[in-house]
């Protein structure tokens, strides 16, 4: 301690940066932000999908038809399943952000914790091949958050 009392307070400054974060609450934020984030996505793309599809002179049946027969291989589908796969990357970005430890484990468990539930969620619209090839890409692109994340931390 210094003795001078004109002299400001001598403290050590470690940074609040460097602090552990709970795996548990890290994998859950994760998971919610990718669910919570795709659905929000998908339900504005519905609407304006259905309006664009409404203007053009679709009608109700065409509109349900598009989205009850998608292939998630169909532009549109193309398009939803980017989407939900950027929203991955972002629950596994985050994860590893509130983790700072084990982030590539943390990240790996956001991508499958959300495709499990994905699978289970889509178990009636996709094939089993179909089910596989999302669940991976989804535990990839939560995996690539987690990436990110790491090389971009100083």
């Amino acid at each position: 301690m210094n003795d001078n009392m004109y002299s400001p307070p001598e403290s050590e400054i470690n940074g609040s940066g460097d602090r552990r974060g709970s795996p548990v609450k890290a994998v859950s934020v994760g998971v919610v932000i990718d669910f919570a984030c795709t659905l929000v996505f998908l339900i504005i793309l519905g609407i304006i999908v259905g309006v664009y599809m409404s203007s053009q002179g679709a009608s109700q049946t065409e509109i349900e038809e598009t989205f009850t027969d998608l292939s998630w291989t169909s532009g549109l589908g193309l398009l939803m399943t980017a989407s939900g796969l950027l929203f991955s990357a972002l629950g596994g970005f985050v994860c590893a952000r509130i983790a700072r430890h084990n982030e590539l484990v943390l990240g790996a468990a956001v991508g499958a914790v959300s495709s499990s539930l994905g699978v289970l969620l889509g178990n009636q619209t996709y094939s089993t091949v179909e089910s596989v090839v999302l669940a991976v890409l989804t535990c990839a692109a939560a995996l690539a958050g987690a990436v990110i994340f790491v090389m971009t931390k100083r």
